[in-house]
């Protein structure tokens, strides 16, 4: 498509994916870390002392560390998502600025004139915001604009 708007440089469909990937490792840490503390728990029955002591103090710096980075993972996959949101929206914003640059060039002067004063009613429709993808998924919840006919 070739317009006067600069076209967003963006990959679509790469940020879903890596909204997805992150948020399903994110899940894998979580399974991960259910299984170390239930190893550990089995593994520190009847372990009392001080390497006891340490050795429950490092479990629990791990589990705190896992949750950490699936949280942060998650926010990351949610800020992909986020991105993709602007993105199809400011692409979908130039796309529309291009349709109506077209329309207006193709006015003849009769047709300026008689809109001037009546208005016109020949542009496109604005396009409408998309939602944020959501977890887990991260579907794409809509399509860049088509304004082929404008």
């Amino acid at each position: 498509m070739s317009g006067r708007s600069a076209r967003v440089v963006f990959d679509f469909d790469g940020a879903l994916q890596v909204a997805r990937h992150s948020w399903q490792t994110a899940d894998a840490l979580d399974r991960l870390a259910a299984a170390r503390r239930q190893g550990a728990e089995h593994a520190a029955v009847g372990w009392s002392g001080v390497y006891g002591a340490e050795f429950a103090l490092r479990v629990d710096a791990e589990m705190q560390g896992a949750v950490t980075v699936a949280t942060q993972l998650r926010g990351e996959a949610e800020g992909w998502a986020l991105e993709w949101t602007y993105a199809v929206d400011q692409e979908n914003w130039h796309r529309y600025q291009d349709a109506c640059d077209r329309v207006r060039d193709d006015r003849s002067l009769l047709e300026g004139m008689t809109g001037f004063f009546f208005g016109h009613d020949d542009l496109p429709p604005e396009p409408r915001a998309v939602a944020t993808p959501q977890p887990p998924g991260f579907a794409a919840t809509a399509r860049l604009a088509d304004y082929s006919r404008f």
